[in-house]
């Protein structure tokens, strides 16, 4: 940039339709076409390390990219958004799978962390529990948007 001082570079940067232009272009064209590509092959990459290490009858519960069955278990349940809207989480191939139970639409979940998922499609789902440890909130980020869900004990 032509500027001498970095109070006009961020100047720029905040203000110049340009710029914005060029950021925007580049955020879709390159992060948004590639996380599919992305998340395809870590989902392949996890299958095919489970497979060579049951061929080889090698011990996968030491691992941190696949979860453990426990907590696994501790996120089963029905969540209830504002909207009233219903997800049930099962699991399924070892797998999390959200169902939302008014459209019966499944996204299989897959584990970034102890308390982040990410799905095939979009989404990423974070796993918050309250202060007394007995309530699982589920956040569902799609792009910009977010939804909120609260564990219904039965």
């Amino acid at each position: 940039l032509p500027y001498r001082n970095s109070s006009m570079a961020i100047e720029y940067r905040l203000n110049d339709p340009k710029y914005k232009n060029k950021v925007r272009r580049m955020e879709w064209e390159g992060v948004r076409t590639h996380r599919s590509n992305i998340v395809e092959y870590r989902i392949a990459a996890i299958d095919c390390y489970l497979k060579i290490a049951n061929i080889l009858n090698k011990p996968t519960d030491t691992i941190t990219i696949v979860p453990k069955k426990q907590l696994l278990e501790s996120y089963v349940g029905n969540y209830i958004g504002d909207n009233n809207v219903i997800l049930d989480l099962q699991i399924k191939e070892n797998h999390l799978v959200l169902t939302n139970t008014h459209d019966q639409t499944e996204k299989y979940i897959y584990s970034l962390t102890e308390t982040e998922f990410f799905s095939r499609g979009r989404g990423v789902v974070r796993f918050e529990k309250n202060i007394s440890g007995d309530t699982f909130k589920l956040t569902y980020l799609d792009g910009y948007e977010s939804s909120s869900y609260i564990r219904h004990n039965d």
